[in-house]
């Protein structure tokens, strides 16, 4: 027999395996969901105890995902081919693009500069702490 500790933070149980099982199976239990065995255990993982490796293996990994390591000469393989890709900077369409930008979307930046200077003129206003938390604002915001 079994007790959970469920997203509630409340306590369940005592149940069976077989009813942690379904609650594994329905999705109401997971490998991270705290569990102890009724009769003096402690609290861990329901992914610690092997009656249920089974039922949650696929869905969390024993270890975590890590990208693939690319080999030295892999590496040197890559940097080559995006080097010799082709680019081309047109500042022209830069600017063209940046105005369509704007011009698509000035009454939301007016908006927003309009709550960043609200916000900032209001923390002016704080004895100590207004003036380092504009100017950190400032540079974030604006």
């Amino acid at each position: 027999m079994y007790i959970l500790i469920g997203a509630d933070q409340k306590e369940y149980g005592p149940v069976s395996a077989e009813q942690v099982r379904n609650w594994i199976t329905q999705g109401r239990a997971n490998g991270q969901t705290r569990a102890r065995a009724e009769v003096g255990g402690d609290w861990k993982p329901l992914l610690d105890f092997p009656e249920f490796a089974g039922r949650l293996a696929g869905q969390f990994p024993a270890t975590p995902l890590m990208p693939p390591k690319i080999a030295a000469a892999d590496a040197e393989r890559l940097a080559g081919e995006i080097i010799a890709r082709d680019y081309r900077v047109d500042l022209g369409d830069c600017f063209s693009r940046s105005w369509s930008l704007v011009r698509d979307n000035f009454w939301l930046l007016v908006g927003a500069t309009a709550l960043v200077f609200v916000v900032r003129a209001g923390l002016g206003f704080l004895p100590i702490l207004g003036i380092p938390t504009n100017v950190i604002l400032g540079f974030a915001l604006q």
